[in-house]
C-alpha cells in the first residue's frame, strides 16, 4: 500500500529515541518513513545505506544502530517493526471502513436514478 499519510506520535518518539545521535535519527526517520510508503524495508545492508543516503561511514554506522535497535529481520530479506506494523494494520481498516462508508452512501444518493 502506498499510502502518502501515516499517524505520528512525537511523545512516543521522543521516548523510544532520546538516546540517538542527530544522524541516528536522521537514518530512522528515512526508514520509517519509507517503511511507511512501501509497507517494507530491506535487510540487505548495501540496498539499506543506499535507500538512506549514508555515504560516510558515520552515516552507515547511524543505520546499522537503528536497523539492530529498532527493526527484527524477518528471514525473508525484510526488516520488521511491531510498531509501524501496527500502525500500518489500523491504517489499512480505517480506509476500508471509510470505503465501505462512501460506498454506501454514494448508494443512498444516486442509487434511486
Amino acid at each position: 500500500m502506498s499510502d502518502p499519510y501515516y499517524n505520528f506520535y512525537p511523545g512516543d518518539y521522543l521516548r523510544d529515541t532520546q538516546d540517538l545521535s542527530l544522524t541516528e535519527h536522521g537514518a530512522y526517520r528515512i526508514m520509517l518513513d519509507h517503511y511507511y510508503c512501501e509497507d517494507e524495508l530491506p535487510s540487505d545492508k548495501e540496498r539499506l545505506y543506499r535507500l538512506c543516503r549514508a555515504f560516510s561511514e558515520n552515516e552507515r554506522k547511524a543505520v546499522d544502530v537503528v536497523s539492530v535497535k529498532f527493526f527484527i529481520e524477518n528471514g525473508d530479506g525484510k526488516l520488521l517493526n511491531k510498531r509501524a506494523e501496527t500502525e500500518i494494520k489500523k491504517r489499512k481498516e480505517f480506509i476500508k471502513k471509510q470505503s465501505i462508508k462512501g460506498k454506501k452512501s454514494a448508494k443512498v444518493r444516486w442509487g434511486n436514478k
